[in-house]
Parts: C-alpha cells; structure tokens; sequence
C-alpha cells in the first residue's frame, strides 16, 4: 500500500480520514482491480495500483481529480500518471461537511492501456472516456467464465454487448437468453444444461427471494461456462451479482454525447438499401437532443429518417424528435399525449413497469417519477412508485 508521512490533521478530518479508509476497505477484495482512494493528505492503493502510483504522484492527482468533483455521481476521467493514459472511474465520498476524498478504479487499464481493437469499437463505438473504459472492461471480459454483470440504462445495447461477449469470447458455444421480466424460473431451470452457457436479462426484475433462487441455479455453472448477466441500475445489489466477478458499464448517450457522429454513422450503416449519410445540419440536430431511449431510440429516429429522405443525404428536415418546449397553451395536450403513451406501455407489459420503461425507452426510475407525477390521471393499479411490479 502507498502510504504518505504522518501530518497533523484536524478531528473532522481524521473522521473524513476514517470514512475514505472504510470505503476503500468496503470495495476492496481479491478480485478488485487497480483501487486507491485520496484526498489532500491521504493516499491509498492495493497492489494492483501501487505497480503505477508513488506518493510524489499524490499532490497533482488530488489537484486535477478534486477539481473535477460536482457531486456525488461517480464519473470517468483520463490522466497521464508517469507515461501512461490511465481510464479511472471516479467515486467521491462525501461527509456531512463536505468531501471526504475520492476512490480511483484504474479498472482496466493499469497493466495494458492500448487502444481497443477496432472490433471492440464496432461494438461500442466511440472514442468518449466512457466509451473508452467500457470497451477496456469488455476486452477484459472476453473470454471469462468467472461471470460478467453489464449495467446500463435502457436503450444502451446491453444484449447486443452480452451476445457479442459469448460469441467473440466463445466461439461456436451455444448460449441460452433468459429474460427475467419476462420469463419464468422455471423456464430458465428447464434451459440451464451442464456446461451451457447464459444470458441473464433485466435482472433488476427480480425479487430478493428470486434472485437468491436464481444464483443457487447459475452458481453451479460459474467457473465451467460463462454467465452473463444484464441490469439497468449500476448500483444494483443481491445474490446474482454478488456471484459473478466481471463488470461492464454501459455509459448513457447523453455521457457520451461526442460520440454520436461516430454512433450515428454506425446505425446507418446497418440500413439495407442506400448508404446513407448526415447531412452537417442533421448532425448538429441530434447533437442539440438529450436521447433519453440512448442507442435504441437513435437507431429508430435514423431509420424513419431514411424512410421519410428523398436522398441518400439525410437532411434535418427528414428527422422527427420529440417536442422538448411547449407553450402555455399546449402543456395539457403534451400531458394528455404522455398519459396515452405511459399506458399503452403499461398496456403491453402487463402491467410490469420494468418492461413498460424498457418499451419507452426510459429508465424504470423516470417511469415511476412520471407515474407519481401524472398522479390521479392514471388508473388505480398503475398510481404511486412501488417498485413490487
């Protein structure tokens, strides 16, 4: 562990000291990548991180990250330490006065920080420091059966990242697709095979109960095939993914906004018929645009552009977006068109407000913000925010 000399230091921060130390202690563990944790005076490091920090590194680092803190949301940030063009993903810790310091996850790219290969990036495209670090976290995973858990909002391809994972990782391995919002345990007990592999979708859509059910089938796999597990919410937390080791974060595509040139181009390419093209107006259109559906919604939004363009050249006016303003005037309308659109969704999916966001493009918290929102304008069973369905 780098450790700094001893300095005199105040009782609150010894405690800011204390709490940094129990959240470097609390993420650390023998599968843990390159981890340290710092503030103005303290720096931590396993192993791992150690190969590449020396405490003369400490004062520039605590400088460039403290500065880059705007809240509580873990963000992701590039920094030459010593030569090398480190991806950290960065977690702040806060006290009630104020920040305690910062946990740094050099994961993945402390031993080997080259490029990704040009087939990651077909896979994730983009050249964004979130796109970056999870292409870096997917080339790590290739080949794993240790487990792999890839989180990300709706929309931002996790199925399309989870297959690639097993097909380029295991070549001519058959693999089995659950989706658990939509698919009984039972289906998938009838499914699981010794040495098969999986696909675990919308994990989040279980229970506690279910989920400790579910675990006690795949755990008999972990090790001698290859599990991989989808969930909407990073932070998510229970027997499933407790047991598998790898992570992969999708990033939004508002994080990611930069990227969507790159994005784009990709998508149209997947259009049958003509090669189609932006045209510098319609570029900078998407770029105005939040994608709250991430790459879901932008593949749909370019290939209705394709349809509705006279040319291979899509102009803006080809492009239909969602209305952002409204006037005075057409707020009810809005309200009553977003009312129609939730229920058809809720329609569709039974109900399942996990499958319903998926529909809309959105994530599960957003539906339910607009479903205590919309409040007694909806009917009783879709009302309130409680997360059972």
């Amino acid at each position: 562990m780098v450790t700094l000399p001893p300095v005199a230091i105040s009782t609150e921060a010894q405690l800011a000291d204390s709490l940094l130390a129990a959240a470097f202690f609390a993420s650390s563990g023998p599968h843990t990548a390159a981890l340290c944790a710092l503030n103005d005076h303290v720096l931590m490091a396993n192993p791992r991180a150690a190969k590449c920090l020396l405490a003369a590194d400490h004062a520039a680092l605590w400088q460039k990250i403290s500065h880059e803190v705007a809240s509580e949301t873990p963000f992701v940030t590039q920094l030459d330490v010593r030569g090398k063009n480190v991806v950290l993903l960065c977690t702040p810790v806060f006290r009630e006065s104020g920040l305690a310091g910062v946990l740094l996850d050099f994961n993945p790219a402390v031993e080997d920080t080259a490029s990704p290969s040009s087939d990651l990036r077909a896979v994730i495209p983009g050249e964004s420091v979130p796109a970056t670090l999870a292409q870096h976290q997917l080339a790590r995973e290739l080949g794993s059966t240790a487990g792999t858990l890839i989180s990300g909002a709706p929309g931002t391809g996790k199925s399309h990242v989870a297959k690639h994972l097993l097909a380029a990782g295991f070549p001519g391995v058959e693999f089995a697709i659950f989706d658990a919002a939509r698919h009984s345990i039972a289906a998938l007990e009838d499914t699981l095979q010794v040495g098969s592999a999986v696909i675990l979708l919308h994990a989040d859509a279980l229970s506690d109960d279910e989920a400790d059910r579910v675990a006690h089938l795949l755990e008999g796999l972990l090790f001698d095939a290859p599990i991989v597990v989808t969930c909407s919410d990073r932070g998510y937390d229970s027997a499933i993914a407790r047991m598998v080791l790898g992570r992969i974060h999708l990033p939004s595509l508002e994080e990611r906004i930069e990227d969507l040139p790159t994005v784009a181009d990709r998508l149209l390419q997947s259009i049958p018929g003509r090669e189609y093209r932006l045209a510098p107006s319609t570029r900078k259109l998407l770029l105005s645009y939040s994608w709250p559906g991430n790459l879901r919604e932008l593949a749909t939004t370019l290939r209705a552009a394709a349809v509705a363009s006279p040319s291979r050249i899509i102009a803006a006016q080809s492009v239909q977006l969602p209305r952002r303003a409204a006037s005075a005037g057409s707020i009810g309308s809005l309200r009553h068109d977003e009312r129609q659109t939730i229920l058809l969704a809720l329609q569709r999916a039974k109900g399942n407000k996990l499958v319903a966001a998926d529909l809309l493009g959105i994530a599960r918290s957003t539906l339910y913000k607009k479903l205590d929102a919309l409040g007694e304008d909806l009917p009783a069973e879709y009302r309130g925010s409680s997360r059972a369905a």
